[in-house]
């Protein structure tokens, strides 16, 4: 059985059309939605933690005084008086924490550096090289001591000043250096410097620089440390899911069953577009026209004659012409079968005539109406 002739009826076609266009668009559009998701996610998750930290236990050697009547070694409190001290004693407490082994590798030293603001700077001390090495531990810990002395410094500083004529503000500053690697399985970290640890080094005073973030100046009785927490992370990549009925299935399963599904549903739509079209009713060149440009018309009963007469190629060099000169159309049906529509301009008539007969397919039609465009039809006057 012919399948067209199931949908012979133009509403029959319509209802079947109208169908698979909602289901094709519901489709269309699940597939949009569907295709907008990842195919996966990206996750960064923290394998391990590691604490670097570098903490500092300072104390003064001190002469007998009044503030201090035993003298010896002292824990100083808000200031170190310069006077009265012969030693500062420092003692540097590196330290690794890890929350899973790590390795380390690399070397720790020290500079002391005393300097004159905005005018000098000298390297004071230097210490050895000392190795920082830590093989799959968790933890490490690694303490340095130094000892200021305070006479050479004094002198240095006097001689400078006696010779330069110049004196200020000094800092006397301890810088960490380290260098090395963490080792976390195949990730290679570079370790990381601390910031330096800054004394304002006045004439009879020595206090510890303020804070840059607080702007509060610590004080030498309480805990001094620096501290940097390296993050070791990795990304994974997972896949993403969409649930149908409580089962996962994923996406990309479902863009392929999704595109598979609005082709599906696509092809029989164009199908019956098609039908719908080819069992589309089919007009003679007249009703077209009147159906068209139905407002344009004019319908008169008799044809207006004059002996200036025009045949035109086409309806629409009609149409264009009466544009031109701002004229209506008439329409008169003729007892031959055809219909002329004219224009009346200046003593000339204007015409073309239309055919009332349906053609046989389409195909006839649209060589009849190829014909009248390039050839034109008589008129009879």
């Amino acid at each position: 059985m012919n399948i067209k002739v199931l949908f012979k009826s133009s509403k029959g076609t319509d209802i079947v059309c109208l169908l698979f266009f909602i289901l094709f668009l519901v489709a269309f559009v699940f597939a949009l939605i569907v295709w907008t998701k990842p195919l996966a996610s990206e996750e960064v998750v923290t394998e391990n933690s590691i604490l670097q930290k570098v903490d500092y236990k300072i104390k003064a050697d001190v002469n007998s005084s009044t503030l201090y009547p035993q003298g010896g070694i002292v824990i100083p409190e808000g200031a170190i008086f310069s006077n009265i001290t012969k030693n500062i004693n420092i003692r540097m407490i590196t330290e690794f924490h890890a929350e899973q082994p790590i390795s380390v590798e690399g070397e720790q030293s020290v500079r002391i550096i005393l300097e004159l603001k905005d005018n000098w700077e000298r390297e004071f001390y230097s210490s050895d090289k000392v190795d920082l090495k830590m093989q799959d531990d968790t933890d490490k810990v690694i303490e340095k001591d130094l000892i200021i002395n305070l006479v050479p410094l004094q002198s240095f500083i006097k001689k400078v000043e006696e010779e330069t004529k110049v004196s200020g503000d000094y800092l006397l500053k301890i810088k960490p250096q380290i260098k090395g690697e963490v080792i976390n399985g195949t990730n290679r970290i570079p370790l990381k410097d601390f910031p330096e640890l800054v004394f304002s080094y006045k004439t009879n005073q020595i206090l510890l620089q303020p804070d840059k973030k607080t702007e509060e100046r610590p004080r030498f009785d309480e805990p001094i440390f620096f501290e940097e927490l390296i993050p070791i992370q990795k990304t994974i990549t997972k896949p993403q899911y969409m649930s149908f009925f409580g089962s996962p299935i994923l996406v990309e399963t479902v863009r392929n069953y999704s595109l598979i599904l609005t082709i599906f549903l696509l092809m029989p739509l164009v199908f019956f577009l098609k039908v719908r079209q080819e069992n589309k009713p089919v007009l003679s060149e007249a009703a077209r026209i009147d159906k068209k440009h139905k407002k344009r018309l004019v319908t008169v009963q008799e044809k207006i004659r004059t002996s200036q007469a025009l045949n035109m190629n086409s309806f629409k060099e009609l149409l264009n012409l009466a544009d031109e000169k701002d004229q209506p159309i008439f329409r008169y049906e003729r007892e031959d079968g055809y219909v002329e529509y004219f224009i009346v301009s200046e003593g000339y008539f204007y015409g073309y005539k239309a055919d009332t007969k349906v053609p046989i397919n389409k195909n006839d039609q649209a060589q009849k109406h190829d014909i009248t465009m390039s050839s034109g039809s008589g008129l009879n006057v």
